[in-house]
């Protein structure tokens, strides 16, 4: 005897148990219009479940209520509901749309996580906060508006959403958070708003399509690996606020000729411009006083480079294999790091 494929809710019952049909085969499950709860894991790992209506009283849906759905491809979502809770489609790979209703505040973490197919997302105004992870691996996604009132984006939140772009960030944000576009490889274009204040570790690493970012005046922290990678940047330019930029930051920023330093920068951390290999000339700030390990190393086109006498401290191998600077250092420095040319040609020169 064949196992039946759909399931219908009967009307006495109205609320959906924690882990009710947790790892069914059920392709359709009915829930008619008078349940008010649906509990966590409810449908939870139901791999043949296809489409589900959510019955209008329903306020909340509870953590991971449809995690792993593999065979989900339509949700209906009721006008009353006010919060989705963490991994409610986590790994849901065939959902290709959804549109949240007006009124709920928060998307939690990992909401969409490895939704492959989801394309577009309908975020209402009300949506204040999108959590960590909230979107990672949506790699179907081709564009997102952000609604205005959202406040605060965690990390992550778009990591590997690698056919994302463009992506305008509304004013409020303060920060974009560690990795939060990391592999987006896609993204050409993002405009940051002029609050923002830190851009975290690795927030845009590897999104090589990346050709153009303006820096909002502002800005005091760039964090490790920021730009790791983004070997489609040809220029940037940091503004005046700034008084951190992280090791590794622009680490393998291959077609970066111009960057320009503010006087604010006092260090210049280890591997910061490493392989940037087509970076010719730079002028460090006059203020500069420590230049980190292997901060240079691999800049094979740089020729001139201008320190001030405020530079103290040079770690080892700063240079290492930037073949066209000439092996020089000036007097004023006074703690020379190991091997500061090694792998070197001269023909260029730091200029004293």
């Amino acid at each position: 005897m064949r196992p039946e494929k759909s399931f219908k809710i009967p009307e006495e019952i109205t609320s959906v148990a924690d882990g009710a049909f947790e790892g069914c085969c059920f392709r359709s499950i009915t829930l008619h219009d008078n349940i008010e709860r649906i509990g966590r894991q409810a449908f939870g790992g139901c791999s043949e479940l296809s489409s589900m209506k959510i019955p209008p009283k329903i306020r909340e849906l509870e953590t991971g209520v449809f995690d792993g759905c593999s065979s989900l491809t339509s949700v209906i979502l009721p006008k009353c509901l006010r919060h989705i809770r963490r991994r409610a489609f986590r790994n849901c790979s065939l959902l290709e749309s959804i549109t949240i209703p007006e009124g709920v505040e928060v998307i939690e973490d990992e909401t969409f996580l490895g939704c492959v197919s989801l394309k577009t997302v309908s975020i209402p105004e009300s949506v204040t906060k999108i959590g960590r992870c909230a979107f990672e691996s949506c790699t179907g996604l081709e564009s997102l508006i952000i609604p205005s009132g959202t406040v605060q984006m965690l990390d992550s939140a778009f990591r590997g959403c690698c056919s994302l772009h463009r992506i305008d960030i509304p004013e409020g944000i303060t920060a974009i958070e560690d990795c939060m576009f990391s592999d987006c490889k896609s993204l050409r274009t993002i405009v940051l708003p002029d609050e923002i204040r830190i851009i975290g570790k690795g927030a845009f690493r590897g999104c090589i399509s990346l050709e153009h970012i303006r820096i909002p005046e502002g800005t005091e922290t760039v964090g490790d690996s920021a730009f790791d990678g983004c070997r489609s940047i040809t220029s940037l330019s940091f503004p005046d606020s700034l008084v951190h930029l992280g090791g590794g930051a622009l680490v393998n920023c291959s077609s970066l000729a111009v960057v320009v330093l503010p006087e604010s920068l006092k260090r210049i951390e280890g591997g910061t411009f490493s392989r940037c290999s087509s970076l010719s000339r730079i002028d460090i700030p006059q203020g500069l006083e420590s230049i980190g390990k292997g901060a240079f190393a691999g800049c094979t086109s740089l020729k001139e480079m201008m320190l001030p006498p405020s530079v103290k401290e040079i770690g080892d191998e700063a240079f290492r294999g930037c073949r066209s600077l000439e092996p020089s250092v000036p007097d004023t420095v006074t703690k020379k790091g190991r091997d500061l040319f090694r792998e070197n040609r001269s023909i260029g020169q730091i200029i004293r």
